[in-house]
């Protein structure tokens, strides 16, 4: 992928290299909150796996089913302050757990919802996205569920979708044109953003006022940030393909098939 030549200072230091593999049979999101505490979906087991920075297991939950303790397929998961959210994606609803995984609520969609990614703002609106649909949909503190279409925007179902922790709105990047839109903090859409990056690469992350991207072909992590319109990036040699990325209290998790990486970002 062609990065254009003004790169700015932002580095990461590796901290900490987690092997993972006997963890999961098969990870596929990772959040983490203020606390240093790691939270990862083994959508084979159907749970969640709550780990310290050592990766040390703290706390299991979950395993097939439809109860309030179990899951059908997890999808995303995402820290909000001392809660988090799962994407219950075949049980079509989105679950809020305590930080030390205690059930808290339940907010049951209909069955043509697959929740796919998810994002909580400090307004208390949840923006998700599904799995076999282009829409953006928004569910306000009222409990109602708002929908905003993006066939004329995005190629394929179920876009990647980001939150912005700074203005509280979201991002969704089409996976085929790596086009990104921006919504503001109620939903509204605010635009497309310049430029779209070219290549395999992902939208995974927003750090401060910069959004991150890794592209598997220079297996580098990718820092775009939104004021200064400039690049930073980061090549690393992971071995396994990148499955998802978080970024907490100057902190970056990436996680792989079988190890999780975590970074100290810097300037």
């Amino acid at each position: 992928m062609l990065i254009p030549a003004f790169l700015s200072a932002i580095n990461l230091e590796l901290k900490r290299e987690i092997e993972t593999g006997s963890l999961t049979g098969q990870p596929g999101s990772i959040s983490a909150n203020s606390f240093g505490e790691i939270f990862l979906t083994d959508q084979a087991g159907n749970k969640i796996i709550k780990l310290d920075v050592t990766g040390r297991v703290i706390n299991e939950l979950g395993g097939f089913g439809w109860n309030k303790d179990e899951f059908n397929g997890p999808a995303q998961i995402h820290c909000h302050g001392l809660d988090l959210y799962v994407a219950d994606q075949g049980n079509h609803r989105i679950i809020r757990l305590n930080r030390k995984l205690h059930w808290l609520t339940e907010y049951n969609l209909d069955e043509g919802f697959y929740p796919e990614y998810l994002w909580v703002n400090k307004h208390k609106y949840l923006f998700f996205t599904s799995k076999h649909s282009k829409s953006l949909f928004i569910l306000n503190p009222e409990g109602k569920i708002e929908e905003y279409r993006l066939e004329d925007k995005v190629s394929v179902p179920g876009p990647a979708l980001i939150g912005d922790p700074n203005g509280g709105g979201v991002f969704l990047q089409d996976p085929v044109t790596g086009k990104v839109y921006s919504f503001n903090q109620f939903g509204g859409y605010l635009g497309q953003m310049s430029p779209a990056l070219k290549g395999a690469n992902t939208l995974f992350s927003c750090y401060k006022q910069s959004l991150v991207f890794y592209d598997p072909d220079s297996r580098s992590i990718i820092f775009y940030e939104l004021e200064k319109s400039r690049f930073s990036e980061y090549s690393y040699e992971f071995p396994f393909p990148v499955l998802d990325i978080a970024s907490e209290a100057g902190m970056l998790y990436v996680l792989s098939n079988d190890y999780l990486y975590i970074f100290e970002i810097g300037q």
